[in-house]
């Protein structure tokens, strides 16, 4: 018994505080002291644990295997059994996106539950159904259930239920595109959840909670909380959130304006490593833009001089010293002969920078393009300038920085905000002291606003930089303009 019971206490923790646990070690553990004691009346909640376990992670074919097993101990006369065993069938269904089978499976848990006669059982299943209704598309249906959750946590004085709720109207907010009323719940339940130690919602698929947790660091709403939750729990995302920064992301590589690799957290130190060849090899990976790139092209612009073998020879043990380097084999994927830079694991900023960019163009969004800006701190790997393979994107990304920076700046004219906009053209100009075209926007906002003198400034400024760097004269159209 005192083995079950500890089992037991540390998996219900693990429900309900910030950390995990390993649901087949627990079961293991369990079956063992089973063995040990031959005490198999707890073989049915040892599944159900395992179970739970599986599915808060997202091991469906564990999960599977789990539920099988409690199908096989199932007494429909142990109604609260009956009611836990379909339960997280309709977990399992959701997470297989079987909508209907949920919905069903659900139904059946709930009625079991309430002729049991056990009010917290009761209020899990009408979660269940809340979720699985808004999925098939029962709004009303949803927040029926949705409401009976929120009565039941009330009446019970449950800030556990009272969590869950939130959440779930969290996430049925978002979808309807309800942002505001959306993280007003959110905000709610995780300082519910920081405060009491909560981490996993049950019924939740890991995919949702994680999309939760990205519109929470986006608001910066409990981010500690929110991060100690993304690890403990190896959330990811179906897409990863490459435009959102401060996801605990395991590795972090910048290489606008700088080249630096975080790790859980803690920058690596600068020196001869980050000049060897496992770095170059993590620059080239990037500038080739990270996805299925060629072995042989790699090989081409770090070796160039080496042959056959031997140059495969050494790409290979290169590669190896990069994986330990980042901490992980799973940072970076080869198949076929293809090199990929794990996204689910890695962040780029370079890759942040255009994904913010595209969103900016698709929704006209001033406020993604300052993001997409912040982001730009310099050129792409700018001390490689001198490296072949690292001038293409380079390039792509500085005329993309540029447009943004046009872009913002004659937003903030066309609304008369002519400070904001000499501060866009301003600090374009920061990053690339060339750029002709943003001398020009910045002439004009000063002219705009009777600053002669200070356009003629920037004029001058503009002459003194080309015949520095380019030993010739601005345009004619831009001394034209200026005077």
């Amino acid at each position: 018994m005192d083995h079950f019971f500890a089992n037991n206490a540390r998996v219900v923790r693990a429900d309900f505080s910030r950390g995990s646990f390993n649901s087949e070690e627990s079961v293991a553990k369990g079956m063992a002291a089973a063995c040990e004691t031959g005490m198999y009346s707890a073989d049915f909640n040892l599944y159900e644990q395992g179970a739970h376990g599986a599915l808060s992670a997202g091991d469906l074919a564990a999960a599977r295997e789990l539920l099988g097993k409690m199908n096989a101990l199932l007494v429909t006369d142990r109604r609260l059994e009956v009611s836990t065993y379909y339960f997280l069938s309709a977990w399992e269904a959701l997470c297989r996106h079987d909508v209907t089978c949920a919905v069903d499976q659900s139904r059946t848990a709930l009625a079991a539950a309430t002729e049991a006669g056990v009010p917290h059982q009761q209020a899990l299943c009408h979660a269940m159904l809340a979720q699985a209704s808004f999925e098939h598309g029962d709004r009303h249906g949803a927040c029926e259930h949705l409401l009976g959750l929120r009565r039941m946590a009330r009446d019970m004085k449950s800030a556990w239920l009272e969590y869950l709720g939130l959440a779930l109207e969290a996430q049925f907010c978002f979808f309807r595109q309800r942002d505001q009323r959306a993280l007003k719940a959110l905000h709610k339940a995780l300082s519910l959840g920081r405060r009491y130690g909560y981490a996993v919602i049950p019924g939740m698929r890991p995919c949702m909670m994680a999309m939760l947790c990205k519109k929470a660091l986006d608001s910066g709403i409990e981010v500690e909380y929110v991060r100690d939750m993304i690890r403990n729990h190896d959330l990811h995302p179906p897409c990863p959130p490459v435009e959102c920064e401060s996801w605990p992301w395991p590795v972090k590589i910048y290489t606008l304006g700088r080249f630096a690799v975080v790790i859980d957290g803690k920058p690596q130190a600068a020196g001869k490593q980050a000049q060897g060849k496992p770095m170059s090899l993590l620059k080239a990976l990037i500038a080739f833009g990270g996805r299925d790139v060629s072995e042989s092209q790699l090989i081409e612009a770090l070796w160039p001089d080496a042959e056959g073998d031997g140059a495969g020879q050494v790409f290979r043990i290169t590669l190896h010293r990069l994986r330990q380097m980042l901490g992980s084999e799973k940072a970076i994927r080869v198949s076929n002969g293809a090199i990929t830079l794990d996204d689910t694991y890695c962040w780029v900023d370079a890759w942040a920078f255009e994904c913010l960019s595209d969103k900016a163009k698709q929704n006209s969004s001033p406020f993604q393009s300052e993001k997409a800006l912040r982001l730009y701190q310099g050129h792409f790997l700018a001390k490689d300038s001198e490296e072949a393979w690292s001038l293409s994107l380079r390039e792509h990304l500085r005329n993309k920085f540029l447009r943004h920076v046009e872009y913002l700046g004659e937003w903030f004219e066309c609304a008369r905000e002519w400070d904001s906009a000499i501060d866009c053209y301003r600090k374009g100009l920061e990053v690339d002291v060339l750029a002709e075209a943003l001398y020009q926007r910045l002439i004009a906002c000063y002219q705009r606003q009777g600053r002669r003198a200070e356009a003629m400034a920037v004029y001058q400024r503009c002459r003194t930089m080309f015949s520095a760097l380019l030993g010739v004269e601005p345009s004619k159209h831009l001394r034209v303009w200026a005077l």
